[in-house]
Parts: structure tokens; sequence; C-alpha cells
């Protein structure tokens, strides 16, 4: 009796050490113990927003309309990029459909208002269909929108001397506007 017991220990034993090696090697093999990834190295200078203090380069933040940005040095510019999200979304300027990933690397700085103070500055916008009329110079009337993608459709950069902070980020509200259609290839997205 005493040998059943011992095999059937020694047995769950090598299956328990098998399925430990399996996911040993499962983390192996995506990168969790790869030491030369680096971890991002902080620059010279923070960024606040929303009481988070960065010195990293960060994505996934949602910044609402009016937020002051406070900026841990004296001199810096400020850009704000297009960014591709997870997925392309389309968007109509007059009678023309757009897709997102076809003004991807644009500059849409001068799409937001920006009131620079000392060592902050506030960011300010209506929508996302306004931001989308000042891109392409048109009244907001001329352009109907979706709901935008998920994840970060802009890339806010911040520069000071040779330091640069960059944040993808979305808007409080992405839902666009009413009444708008899409033809698609294969479907109608309404």
């Amino acid at each position: 009796m005493n040998s059943k017991i011992y095999s059937t220990v020694a047995v769950v034993i090598v299956v328990l050490a098998l399925i430990a090696g399996g996911i040993i090697l499962a983390l192996y093999f995506t990168g969790v113990f790869d030491l030369s990834r680096p971890e991002p190295e902080p620059v010279g200078f923070s960024v606040t927003i929303d009481d988070e203090i960065y010195d990293t380069d960060t994505e996934g933040l949602v910044i609402a309309s009016g937020t002051n940005i406070i900026v841990g040095t004296d001199e810096y510019t400020v850009t704000i990029g297009a960014a591709m999200p997870s997925e392309d979304m389309t968007f109509i300027v007059g009678t023309e459909l757009w897709s997102w990933s076809d003004i991807s690397e644009w500059d849409m700085t001068s799409c937001f208002d920006i009131s620079v103070g000392e060592k902050s500055f506030i960011l300010g916008y209506t929508g996302f269909p306004e931001i989308i009329a000042r891109a392409f110079g048109v009244n907001e009337a001329e352009v109907k929108t979706g709901a935008a993608s998920a994840g970060d459709i802009f890339k806010l950069i911040i520069t000071s001397g040779n330091d640069t902070l960059s944040f993808g980020f979305t808007l409080t509200d992405v839902s666009g506007t009413e009444n708008y259609v899409s033809l698609d290839k294969e479907h109608i997205v309404f």
C-alpha cells in the first residue's frame, strides 16, 4: 500500500513539474524574461496631468477639455499629432470620405486651444468633429463622424531642450455626429 501512495505522489510531482516547466518556457519565449528590453528612461522633467506625475512616455490617457497640464521645466514646446488607434475609422469632410489612417501623421496642434502659462498650459477643444473641421479648414457642419475607435487617437508631445515626453490620448467624448453613414464595401456602418 505504501508503494502505491509513493508512486501516486511521484506521478503528481512529475506532472506538476512538467506544467511548471511549460509555463516557464512559455513566459521565456514571450519575452517576459528578456533583460535586453530596456525600461523607459525618465527624462529631465516631469509632466502632471490630472494629479498624476509622468516622467516617461505614456499611452492610454483620456484628457478632458480644460485640463491644466503642469510642465516641470521653464522652457518647453507643445505639439499634438494624430495617432493611429487600434482600428481605423472613417469620417466625411464635405462629400469626401476619409480614413483616420490618411491623416494619422498630421500635425493637429492648431486644432486644439492651447493657453500657455509660465509652467503649465490648458488644453481645450470643443469636440471631435470640430477638431477634424479645423484640420481641414472647413466649417464643423461639413464634417460627419462616427464614434472614434478605441485607443489613442492623438499624441501630445512636450519637448524641453533635448528631452521629449509623449502622451497618447483620446478625448472624453468621441461619439461623433448624428446621422453619420459610412459606406463600406462589405457592410453599411451607421
